[in-house]
């Protein structure tokens, strides 16, 4: 029985994220750069609550069970009563990881801020070159997710900073994977 429960949740794990890549999917290059800026200006002001509110966060999730919900509920083998008790199983495994989450994403921002003083890098005196959006970077089964790459100059050197795991919710771009750097680049 329990073996059964873990495939339908996986599942309906599958189906969500094939769901949330139709969902969620925007063709603006403007989104993704502006998570790219505002991670940037979260940075430059240090300030790690402005930099959560552009991270994925449990609330988000909510977005998008409803965006699957319209699109699985009535138009597959899927029934209105199945979807709520796999939803709760979903709510429940994500709950129980929310607060490593919170952590992981604390530690990426306190890294970009200290690797950032170990190079001798200002943030309010960077100088933006390029914003670059790939798409997919990374694949996990059904799950196809982006990245931005900020390309930056501070002094005459030149480095790169990496947003991971970005999508769209309902309240506009997060990123899911906090940031990466920043990376020195070699000319």
């Amino acid at each position: 029985m329990q073996q059964v429960l873990n495939r339908t949740v996986s599942l309906f794990l599958i189906l969500l994220a094939a769901g949330l890549l139709n969902a969620c999917s925007d063709s603006s290059a403007s989104g993704p750069d502006g998570l790219a800026v505002s991670v940037v200006e979260s940075l430059q002001a240090k300030d790690y609550k402005k930099f959560d509110q552009y991270m994925f966060h449990k609330k988000d999730i909510k977005f998008m069970l409803d965006s699957l919900e319209k699109e699985v509920v009535g138009q597959s083998n899927v029934d209105q009563k199945t979807f709520a008790r796999l939803r709760s199983m979903v709510a429940a495994r994500i709950k129980s990881s929310a607060e490593k989450s919170s952590r992981l994403r604390r530690k990426s921002f306190i890294r970009a801020l200290q690797k950032a003083e170990k190079l001798g890098i200002d943030w309010n005196r960077i100088k933006v070159e390029k914003i670059t959006k790939s798409h997919p970077y990374r694949q996990e089964g059904v799950v196809k997710m982006d990245k931005v790459t900020v390309s930056f100059i501070s002094g005459n050197k030149r480095f790169d900073l990496v947003i991971g795991d970005i999508k769209k919710v309902g309240r506009g771009w997060v990123s899911a994977g906090g940031v990466a750097g920043p990376f020195p680049k070699s000319d």
